[in-house]
């Protein structure tokens, strides 16, 4: 069972991209094993164990996001970090790598309270976007932490949707009051 400080955490930043996306137009479906099978939600790291679920199932993306428009689906796995440090970006790219295995059309969605801007507000400090064509880019020892952040793809580089919706533009800086505030959670 996760702990009740990282549960709500991944629960808001869970409900932060889905409102995102269904404001830029997006049919969003909530996916993950936590939505499919609420009951794992309350068991120790033994019982879930116990349960031998298949690895497909136990990795399975947080949302399908579908583009109204074109029918396009999208599947995104949402993870939240306090900051984007070198040892943060390593353990993400484990993480989606093996993620990745199973689900290779998966983006991820990396919410991080701490932007390397400050608190200046803008979403795109707070939020980035990863596919698994370009999941080396967490590892890159060649770029800093900041550069590393800056190379990844902002929301709407991804959810097309997004780009002429004036509702996004209004809306989105607006997610980092919530990110910001996590930090002390």
């Amino acid at each position: 069972m996760l702990e009740f400080e990282e549960d709500t955490k991944g629960q808001i930043t869970q409900s932060i991209l889905r409102t995102l996306l269904v404001h830029c137009g997006y049919r969003v479906v909530r996916l993950g094993i936590e939505e499919q099978l609420n009951e794992v939600m309350y068991l120790d790291a033994l019982k879930y164990a116990k349960m031998d679920l298949p690895r497909a199932l136990r990795l399975l993306p947080d949302i399908l996001a579908i583009d109204t428009q074109s029918d396009v689906p999208f599947l995104v796995e949402v993870k939240y970090r306090k900051n984007f440090s070198n040892a943060v970006a390593a353990s993400l790219y484990e993480r989606l790598k093996e993620q990745l295995s199973f689900w290779p059309t998966t983006c991820a969605a990396i919410m991080i309270s701490e932007s390397f801007w400050g608190d200046r507000g803008y979403s795109q400090d707070h939020l980035r976007m990863i596919g698994g064509d370009e999941l080396n880019k967490l590892v890159d020892g060649k770029l800093e932490p900041m550069a590393r952040w800056d190379s990844l793809k902002y929301f709407h580089g991804v959810f097309t949707l997004a780009k002429d919706n004036l509702l996004y533009y209004k809306g989105a800086d607006k997610i980092t009051t919530a990110l910001m505030s996590l930090r002390t959670l």
